[in-house]
């Protein structure tokens, strides 16, 4: 899931990294609820900031998706989170491209090592290149993750996937996800609050996409 840099209310003059959803509540909020999202972004920032110093940057990276996955387990106990169609083995979001933080990619990479868990470096290669401006100008097979596991079309990361997967569900028919077919209109399940702590994480430390982080830690 991309990201886009919005500048926020008078409050707040700066540009912020904001999730693609996050900013799309944002921009169609009035002046009182921009403040109120400003604020939570804002708190959120610093809050990484020092649970960073605290402890270290995958630490706080461990504690900010498990605020994620708190968020998350609250509102699927909604009506609206009841309609989430996302379940294991559909994995069309999976080619999408992701944006992580530097602090993300080191706890991947601790992860990846400690399980002994294969990964496609020359794929890996190839999507760093691309980065975000071209990603869909590279091949199909290129799109997907290579955390992907291509058998069972489930995360081979899956207990230590970027914020950006963590709170990324649909409220739509699974099969309108099919990233071979962009134009379909997916509904999907913004969660505010969980999409704040997306954001504010890519604020708080360094970022960028996921596949370019790990390909330059990994040389």
């Amino acid at each position: 899931m991309t990201t886009t840099r919005t500048k926020l209310n008078a409050q707040e003059e700066g540009l912020y990294w904001m999730s693609n959803i996050f900013s799309g509540i944002y921009n169609r909020a009035d002046e009182r609820q921009k403040a109120i999202m400003a604020n939570m972004l804002m708190h959120y920032i610093e809050e990484y900031k020092r649970a960073k110093k605290e402890t270290d940057g995958i630490s706080a990276a461990v504690n900010f998706h498990k605020l994620i996955d708190l968020e998350v387990a609250e509102n699927m106990d909604s009506e609206m989170g009841r309609s989430v169609s996302c379940k294991k083995g559909c994995s069309s979001c999976c080619a999408m491209h992701i944006d992580a933080t530097d602090d993300e990619a080191d706890l991947l990479l601790a992860y990846i090592k400690e399980q002994k868990i294969e990964i496609d470096k020359d794929k890996l290669e190839r999507q760093a290149k691309n980065g975000r401006e071209n990603w869909h100008n590279q091949p199909f097979d290129d799109w997907e993750c290579v955390f992907l596991d291509n058998t069972t079309k489930s995360c081979k990361v899956y207990e230590h996937r970027p914020a950006s997967c963590r709170k990324l569900l649909v409220l739509s028919d699974a099969k309108l996800c099919d990233m071979k077919n962009p134009k379909q209109r997916i509904q999907w399940f913004a969660q505010t609050e969980a999409e704040a702590i997306a954001s504010a994480t890519m604020n708080a430390t360094e970022s960028d996409t996921l596949a370019k982080l790990l390909y330059n830690k990994l040389n």
